[in-house]
């Protein structure tokens, strides 16, 4: 048993042929069958996998096991899977907004049109992936030219606790302290928790002038009402648009990375070596430098912009202009993502994006794909946001992709995985 479940995860083919003759008991392989049948979608073998899950049982599955059956079942355009196993869920995972929005969709494929409109109405309206497919899907879409009223709170010891922690964080910043700004940061999120609209959008906009992006967005976050001009900042915009323009891509596709990758912090360091605005790799910035033939300046906030704006660039031409893979691709590298884009190419990009086998990708995606369509709506004016009809204008054949002397990774290190 041992053996089979570690097996699973490297080889699960081979796993599913060890569990058929194994000499256990019928629970333990029934057991063994549902630890199989997940490791086998995420691999992409998608009907093996429903295989397994029909050799398998409905005892005491994981919230993993469960999440794989439903795309299992999806990837096969199953409804009625779907819906079934959506529904035997734990009612925690069921309302997860996720599995929400999976049911409507079922539900609307079986001719259940007032299931679906329950479902969907369940999603909290923000501007979150799911939740903006769900107000396409009612078409109630947000609008993202709508503000919350900033005003100065009325309670003054509350007031004073908000300014105590700005004038932390400017110390910290000033004395270079990452302890106090990381005592400014929960003092302020303790204190949005207890906060009405108006007195986040004024620590969200305070935060916004003193260039501290991430509690800026991070408070606006927050907000019952949601604030576009909060939550989605316009940091930056003549760089994003000059190397946009430059590289052939739109400047919300370049706005919408660092938004994820680094909240428009310019000095983001993170643990795996990520460096500014756009969070570019070490490797990968010397792999740019050569390829435009320029110094390595990535460590400038402009030459961030400048380096990450050609390799989504780069990215977009490898995908034929596909934000979903050109996004993968940017977060797992370029290899994966065209393996993905192989497996699911001819499915409904919604699912195809729910298929993605890595959760922190896939989510990855997601939240670019949402901060793309809401700054396309904010730069254009729009008062809608409508995310439904940009992702049924994404191409889904793979045509494009170009093989030249990049990796699989993305990095210049040589290694493919």
């Amino acid at each position: 048993v041992y053996r089979i479940v570690n097996l699973a995860v490297k080889d699960p083919q081979q796993a599913y042929n060890e569990t058929a003759k194994a000499n256990v008991d019928q629970f333990t392989k029934e057991y063994l069958y549902n630890q199989v049948a997940a490791n086998l979608a995420i691999k992409q073998y998608f009907q093996d996998s429903i295989t397994a899950i029909e050799n398998g049982n409905d005892d005491f599955l994981s919230d993993d096991e469960y999440e794989w059956r439903v795309r299992s079942y999806l990837a096969v355009n199953n409804w009625s899977k779907v819906y079934a196993t959506i529904n035997k869920m734990p009612i925690k995972l069921q309302n997860k907004n996720s599995w929400l929005y999976w049911k409507a969709y079922a539900a609307g494929k079986l001719g259940q049109k007032t299931t679906a409109q329950e479902a969907l109405q369940k999603i909290p309206a923000n501007y979150s992936y799911y939740s903006l497919l769900a107000q396409s899907e009612l078409r109630t879409p947000l609008n993202p030219q709508r503000s919350v009223t900033q005003s100065a709170n009325s309670d003054a010891e509350k007031a004073k606790e908000i300014q105590l922690s700005f004038d932390l964080y400017q110390i910290g910043k000033q004395i270079n302290s990452t302890t106090f700004v990381r005592m400014a940061t929960q003092s302020l999120k303790y204190i949005i928790a207890s906060s009405n609209d108006s007195e986040i959008a004024l620590i969200s906009k305070k935060a916004m002038d003193l260039g501290w992006m991430e509690m800026s967005i991070n408070a606006a976050n927050n907000l019952a009402q949601p604030d576009a001009s909060l939550s989605f900042p316009l940091m930056f915009s003549q760089q994003y648009k000059k190397y946009s323009e430059i590289n052939g891509i739109d400047m919300s596709f370049s706005m919408a990375i660092t938004r994820q990758e680094s909240r428009f912090n310019r000095n983001a360091l993170a643990f795996d070596g990520g460096v500014g605005l756009m969070q570019i790799m070490p490797a990968t910035a010397s792999y740019i430098a050569k390829k435009i033939g320029s110094d390595n300046c990535y460590k400038n906030y402009e030459c961030n912009i400048k380096f990450g704006s050609w390799y989504l660039g780069h990215l977009n031409n490898k995908f034929g202009n596909n934000l979903i893979y050109a996004s993968a691709g940017y977060n797992a590298g370029p290899g994966r993502a065209h393996r993905w884009q192989q497996a699911f190419q001819n499915m409904d990009n919604r699912i195809q994006i729910e298929l993605i086998p890595f959760k922190i990708t896939r989510d990855y995606v997601q939240k670019v794909l949402t901060n793309k369509v809401v700054y396309d709506a904010r730069l254009n004016n729009s008062p809608k946001v409508d995310i439904l009809n940009y992702l049924n204008q994404i191409n889904k054949q793979d045509s494009t992709f170009i093989v030249d002397d990049d990796n699989n990774l993305g990095d210049s290190s040589g290694q493919a995985q």
